[in-house]
């Protein structure tokens, strides 16, 4: 079975006080922590179903009661299926990792529209109605046909993806600012003259971004949360000091 790809970070971590001051990142960390914050929220409570304690308050028993709810009960079936599973924002074509990373293998939101549907009599749709859907179930609003006839989209020229520019590393912090990286910047993190500093490298896949989903919508520690946690996803991580200030 294939492993699901990972990413490489670089963590700064405070020996003294078991905290993570800063993570640097590429561009593929902070377009995931973004596109985190443009998933439905739907999709963040099918992430996180069957996790216990996953998150505060009855986002999880609302996804549930949808998901048990019988298609009889539904205007129409897709009612239910567009309310578990959204369709994913889409910011560009030929979207893979790091975007994937959260959904579900069998995940049907993981592709964005690629048609539409028309009206199949071609004075509706030439003429009179000029009018699209994207249920090929629903009936014609001038002539009553079902609107079934197949309309492709044009796919644009694939260019650069994901919302950042790859010209710079990032600073992630612990609750996940994120800002371009400068020696400036790196100075006033590191200022702490009773601070234990060290580097710590990470791998960054499923598991993480499910645990990273997790504890953002509960903490200001994010990155400590996840990668110094107390069910250490990350002992096979290398750890070599960095400096040590007394």
């Amino acid at each position: 079975m294939e492993s699901s790809p990972k990413l490489k970070l670089k963590l700064v971590v405070d020996k003294s006080k078991q905290r993570v001051v800063f993570a640097e990142a590429g561009k593929d960390f902070v377009d995931f922590l973004f596109h985190v914050h443009a998933l439905p929220i739907a999709t963040l409570a099918r992430i996180l179903a069957g996790k216990a304690n996953s998150m505060d308050g009855s986002l999880g028993n609302l996804y549930k009661s949808i998901e048990d709810l019988e298609d009889m009960y539904f205007m129409m079936p897709r009612h239910k299926q567009n309310l578990s599973k959204p369709k994913f924002p889409n910011c560009g074509s030929n979207i893979k990792f790091p975007f994937t990373l959260l959904l579900p293998s069998d995940s049907s939101s993981s592709s964005h529209q690629t048609h539409c549907y028309l009206c199949p009599t071609k004075d509706c749709t030439y003429r009179y109605c000029k009018k699209a859907t994207d249920d090929p179930s629903v009936e014609c609003p001038l002539c009553d046909s079902v609107m079934d006839r197949t309309v492709d989209f044009i796919k644009l020229p694939t260019r650069e993806t994901g919302y950042v520019k790859e010209l710079v590393k990032y600073v992630v912090m612990d609750d996940l600012v994120v800002k371009p990286m400068t020696i400036d910047s790196c100075i006033a993190m590191l200022k702490d003259k009773s601070a234990m500093f060290e580097d710590k490298f990470v791998d960054f896949g499923v598991d993480e971004g499910k645990l990273l989903l997790e504890a953002l919508l509960q903490s200001k520690t994010v990155l400590s949360n996840v990668f110094l946690g107390k069910k250490g996803r990350n002992d096979v991580a290398t750890i070599t000091p960095l400096f040590y200030r007394p």
